[in-house]
């Protein structure tokens, strides 16, 4: 009873247990302090010495003009005499020492190059020499090379002296690098590794080496003070620290490795027999297994390669880092050509850098499992893709704007920093310790690729001034899918100590089980396919899935034509003239010319439509179009009253018997809404239509979800969705000709159809059995499976296994109360699933409808803008789907974090040229806007597909009424967003683009990934809700419970 009573901790089970927060950490910090500041301050060093000054004159002759220009003028002035070029800089630099300027600028920038293919060679080297020979003497050597070197380049007196002593003092300089952090990633505890290493990193000593930039002035005194005060402290640190108890287990050095653990144990006064004890058996355990290994043989960079997942890994944590330092390398050396000081610059920039890591890491502190690797990765890259665009557009249209180009600038390559962590971090995570110096040496290698091409990477703006930019974009997009696809998650995961078996390898034979292999497991046991456990595993692909696609085409094409309905019949016409008074300008103007024409007589306005609206008809012009607009939004409010009503419905007399009446509800409806005579009237009957169709949008997904076998959830959504329906519109619209027409001929051509085909379909099994219609549920799935030609004996004995299940379920819960909204927040995780899918419907909403309302404003065709809307959207839809079939890693989080970093690109781009005020950006404002609202569907498609996949089959069509509801606001507030631009005229994109970053968060934090997994069929239990009782365990009841 006693010792059931105390609660004892588990045993330490990994090597990485015994490390703890202490003294030691402290001590490991201080000297990753040095040896960062010693690194930063050299791979940064060409920031200032290469720093290119400004040509004021040749002697006595001054010069003005461009740079361009004033070097041009240098030539001349020289080719006539040997005057001595007079210079104006911030720094005195070799530019200024060896007079390197103009044209001659570019030895510097190869100069650069050069020391960087040393920092490549580096880390090759050194990494493969520190898993050999240990971490800790390969860090003392390469501190001790980047001492010397460091002050003997400091009186080198040509540029060819510089260049050899700077490429073999960065060649010391990479070695440290690949080796510093695998070395204190060894040492720190899992929990604490991400909140050090943003706390202690590169950030805050570019503000350090800019203050010591700033005090010495000339490149020399740089070179010789970061010897002294980096690298001379930095190897005092590191002499006294102890080596990599991990490198000397896996070196098979265990005693070795028990010195070191007891050493920072009584360091860290945690040194206790139990410790020691726990210490003895895991040392113990790695003494077998070094034992069992002990012919091994050495490891290299070939077995980076040894699996096909070490292959993805390697290839794509290169690619990233790749991608990060040619990013953040090419901005930096680029920095002497911002606008402002570049002492100033530099502060800025190591200040934003560091407020970023100390957000990353209170992030990756406080926000769980949820807020790892990937997350900080992809956020980052994200911020950076948005900088970098906002520098691009203003660089295509030619609009120079100094502050959007220095601080978007400078703030992206400040963002890389997160990128490198992430990466970095990942590595030391996925690889084992018997390889993970070789793949962070393999990384860094690739890493400096980019370093060395980065010098020169903004010649290319010599062809076209943007290019530097968009390249960096397609590289980011590539290296944000490529992580996002191919690397798992490592937070909170154990360091991988060792390497995976031979037969894991790539192109190892498999091994074949015989009679006698089997022998080992006793008794030879047939292959035989897991049991069904669920009812989904019954849904198969075959052509009951096809009536359904069908039925999903014709109700999707009725519910667009009502939602999407008012693009057409409220589109604005243009006031061509009152009377015989002709009107120019814009449709502001236009207005103005109206009122006052209208306030001197009674004249008939001429009004000139691609589409006979009924603005045209009623004569809703200039302000009176607020009335088109409300219309609109009660038409919305329409909807959302159908959802919630319908919704329900559904849940309590079948989704079938709902979708039906709703169908013919929309049918009789929009028939007599295109026969009123009066805009009230159109408003009355319009309103009832789309309560129908409120109903039936709340109803529909969950009946084709529940009928979806799991793997073809995606795909089959994507295929038959709204967007090929935008064009088949359009074309219904384009024949109509006008509003009541459109009202007639949509009805005709969906609803009808969709009606015959749903009384061929069967209700959802899924609901006869949460309704304890057992029988009814067998009957449906024996029908189907019938029609697909699937039944069989075998299939019907698990069927009545399952349905047997569930019968004894539902006999449980026999007395259970109907279920209500109430029960969507039943429990705290069901609570964050509702609420976080409503906003993030509600945003997809706001964004699609209010752009799609307002496309009366964009240039050219209403029906083109429409087909290309529609083509956009299809184009996504089917490679989304593709996606989702071919890559198992890319589940709904991927497609939704892609699709709203799409969406926050495209409107960041028509914000920036709206603010920027450019003429020339009218194609920019109707492609960005298109495409932002058709990408819209990807997230209309995600959030239905997750609510479906996260609750249970009781309350799901509660849930997506829910949501729905909360879709309808955004579309009730979304033909009014625009009306906002006449207090700013980019503020409709500005909230737009806040309602984004704060929907993007809250989807990555709180919903989990639903890809694969089973749909729920059973509420929680009553002891998970919200403020539930926790029940006290006792000895008692632990020993009842164990009988």
């Amino acid at each position: 009873m006693e010792d059931s009573a105390e609660r004892q901790k588990a045993p330490k089970a990994n090597l990485g247990d015994f490390q703890k927060l202490g003294w030691y950490i402290l001590f490991i910090c201080v000297a990753q302090e040095f040896m960062t500041l010693s690194y930063l301050a050299n791979i940064t060093f060409m920031v200032y010495a290469g720093f290119s000054p400004t040509v004021i004159g040749c002697d006595e002759t001054v010069f003005n003009g461009t740079e361009l220009e004033r070097c041009e003028q240098l030539r001349a002035a020289q080719d006539r005499s040997r005057c001595a070029a007079v210079v104006d800089t911030q720094f005195e630099s070799i530019n200024c020492d060896f007079q390197l300027l103009c044209e001659d600028g570019i030895l510097v920038k190869h100069s650069t190059s050069i020391q960087m293919v040393g920092v490549m060679f580096g880390s090759m080297v050194f990494g493969h020499f520190s898993d050999n020979f240990g971490r800790r003497k390969v860090l003392l050597v390469t501190v001790a090379g980047m001492f010397v070197f460091s002050i003997v380049s400091s009186f080198a007196s040509t540029l060819l002296a510089f260049n050899v002593t700077r490429f073999v003092l960065m060649f010391f300089n990479g070695g440290m690098s690949s080796v510093q952090l695998v070395y204190v990633m060894e040492m720190l505890p899992k929990k604490h590794r991400l909140w050090i290493v943003t706390l202690v990193t590169t950030s805050p000593n570019y503000i350090i080496f800019a203050g010591m930039a700033f005090f010495t002035g000339d490149w020399r005194n740089l070179s010789r003070a970061t010897s002294l005060l980096a690298s001379l402290p930095a190897f005092v640190v590191v002499l006294f620290a102890h080596e990599s108890p991990r490198w000397l287990v896996q070196k098979g050095r265990l005693e070795e490795a028990r010195e070191v653990l007891v050493a920072v144990d009584r360091l860290n006064g945690t040194l206790t027999s139990q410790r020691l004890a726990e210490m003895e058996d895991i040392l113990e355990k790695e003494r077998t297994f070094f034992e069992t290994q002990k012919h091994r043989q050495r490891y290299s960079f070939a077995h980076l390669f040894y699996t096909w997942k070490f292959t993805r890994y390697i290839l794509t944590l290169s690619f990233a880092l790749f991608s990060a330092s040619i990013t953040s390398y090419g901005l930096l050396f680029n920095m002497d050509k911002l606008s402002g000081s570049i002492y100033i610059n530099s502060v800025f920039y190591g200040a934003f850098r560091y407020a970023m890591n100390i957000l990353t890491g209170l992030v990756d502190y406080f926000g769980g499992r949820r807020s790892g690797r990937k997350v900080i990765h992809n956020v980052s890259l994200l911020y950076i893709l948005l900088a970098l665009g906002s520098v691009f557009l203003a660089s295509a249209l030619q609009v120079h704007n100094e502050w959007l180009t220095r601080v978007a600038n400078l703030t992206a390559a400040a963002m890389c920093s997160q990128l490198f962590l992430s990466v970095i971090i990942s590595a030391n995570e996925l690889f084992p310790t018997a390889i993970r110096n070789i793949a962070a040496s393999f990384t860094s290698f690739v890493n400096r690729i980019g370093t060395v091409v980065a010098p020169h990477f903004f010649y290319t703006a010599i062809i076209w001034p943007p290019l530097p930019y968009l390249i960096l974009i397609g590289i980011a997009v590539i290296d944000l899918i490529s992580f996002s696809l191919v690397l798992p998650e490592t937070k909170g995961t154990h360091m991988v100590d060792h390497m995976p078996r031979p037969e894991e390898r790539i192109f190892a034979k498999k091994r074949k089980t015989t009679v006698t292999t089997g022998m080992e497991d006793e008794e030879v046991q047939p292959v035989a396919k897991a049991p069904k456990a669920n009812l989904g595993d019954f849904q198969k692909l075959g052509w009951y899935i096809c009536l359904l696609c069908a039925v999903q085409e014709f109700l999707i094409l009725s519910q667009l034509s009502n939602m999407t309905y008012m693009i057409y019949a409220g589109y604005s016409p243009s006031v061509q003239s009152c009377g015989t008074t002709g009107f120019s300008g814009s449709d502001r103007e236009r207005c103005v010319q109206l009122r006052s024409a209208r306030n001197s007589s009674d004249c008939e306005v001429s009004l000139e439509a691609q589409f006979q609206s009924v603005n045209y008809e009623f004569n809703l012009v200039c302000e009176d179009g607020i009335l088109v607009k409300n219309s609109i939004s009660l038409q919305m409010f329409g909807v959302m009253v159908g959802a919630l009503l319908f919704g329900q419905l559904s849940d309590l007399f079948g989704r079938k018997r709902v979708l039906i009446v709703c169908l013919l509800g929309m049918f009789s409806c929009s028939m007599a809404s295109s026969f009123v005579s009066s805009f009230a009237a159109f408003n009355v009957a319009r309103f009832f239509v789309m309560v129908f169709t409120g109903g039936q949008s709340s109803v529909q997904h969950v009946f084709i979800m529940e009928n979806l076998p799991k793997k073809h959830r995606v795909w089959t959504v994507t295929l038959f969705s709204y967007s090929p329906n935008y064009i088949i519109f359009s074309a219904i619209a384009y024949f109509a000709g006008d509003w009541r027409r459109l009202s007639r001929y949509s009805s005709i051509v969906a609803n009808i159809p969709a009606i015959l085909l749903l009384c061929l379909a069967h209700e959802s099994p899924r609901w006869f059995v949460q309704k304890g219609c057992i029988e009814d549920a067998r009957r449906t799935l024996v029908s189907i499976d019938r029609l697909n030609g699937t039944l069989t004996e075998k299939r019907l004995a698990e069927l009545d296994d399952v349905l047997e299940k569930e019968r004894t379920v539902f006999e449980n819960q026999r007395k259970k109360k109907r279920y209500s909204f109430i029960h969507l927040f039943y429990t705290w995780k069901l609570s964050g699933y509702i609420i976080t899918l409503s906003f993030a419907l509600m945003s997809a909403s706001m964004i699609s409808y209010a752009l799609m309302f307002n496309m009366d404003k964009l240039s050219g065709s209403i029906y083109l803008n429409s087909v290309y809307f529609g083509v956009f959207r299809y184009a996504m839809n089917l490679l989304v789907g593709l996606t989702d079939v071919f890559v198992p890693r890319a589940g709904r989080k991927l497609v939704h974090n892609v699709s709203m970093g799409f969406i926050f690109v495209a409107l960041l781009s028509v914000f920036v040229s709206t603010v920027l005020q450019s003429e020339e950006a009218a194609w920019i404002t109707r492609l960005a806007t298109l495409s932002a609202a058709a990408m819209c569907s990807q997230l209309f498609l995600v959030s239905g597909i997750a609510a479906a996949e996260l609750f249970p089959t009781a309350v799901r069509n509660l849930a997506v009424s829910f949501t729905a509801i909360l879709n309808r606001a955004g579309s009730i507030v979304a033909p009014h967003l625009f009306y906002t631009a006449l207090l700013w005229k980019p503020l409709p994109y500005a909230i737009m683009l806040a309602i984004i970053v704060v929907e993007l968060s809250s989807f990555n934090l709180a919903i989990p990934e639903t890809k694969g997994t089973h749909m729920v069929d059973h509420m929680p239990g009553p002891e998970e809700r919200i403020f539930a009782k926790k029940r006290k365990t006792t000895a008692t009841t632990g020993l009842l419970e164990n009988a």
